[in-house]
């Protein structure tokens, strides 16, 4: 072979590397240029789904305070109906004895008939007070002798 050709081989060959090298450099160039833009994207998508949790926490927040304020409430209302409870207890029975109170007094209630709640005699059938008719019988306004 003349030293032409073996130039011109030599020369071929090493056109082909560099164009090869070339494509290797462009190709890395490439690949990290689509690295960093994907890089970029799964930044913003991290940042997004960081707010997302920064205001689930804060509706998970409100929700504990919600149920903190609720179970509060509840407390309150329950000591308050056990106070109302405690009052109409107390109530019903001062009731009761100036019902009892009044039922000794009334000279027109028997002592041994039993009374409601509101001093009336319990066996009483008219709403008429008691009257004595002279003989030692007591009887009802409106009652036949």
């Amino acid at each position: 072979m003349d030293t032409t050709v073996v130039i011109w081989v030599i020369v071929a060959i090493v056109v082909v590397l560099a164009i090869v090298a070339i494509a290797v450099f462009l190709g890395r160039k490439r690949k990290a240029d689509f690295d960093r833009n994907r890089a970029v994207e799964m930044r913003e998508k991290a940042k997004e789904d960081e707010v997302s949790a920064l205001d689930r926490e804060a509706k998970a927040a409100r929700a504990d305070a919600d149920a903190k304020q609720a179970t509060a409430d509840a407390e309150r209302l329950k000591r308050e109906a056990t106070q109302h409870s405690s009052d109409a207890a107390d109530a019903r029975t001062r009731a009761e004895e100036q019902a009892r109170k009044a039922a000794e007094v009334d000279p027109d209630v028997r002592a041994a008939e039993p009374t409601t709640t509101a001093g009336t005699p319990a066996s009483s059938t008219h709403d008429a007070p008691l009257l004595d008719d002279g003989t030692g019988t007591r009887r009802r306004d409106g009652d036949l002798p």
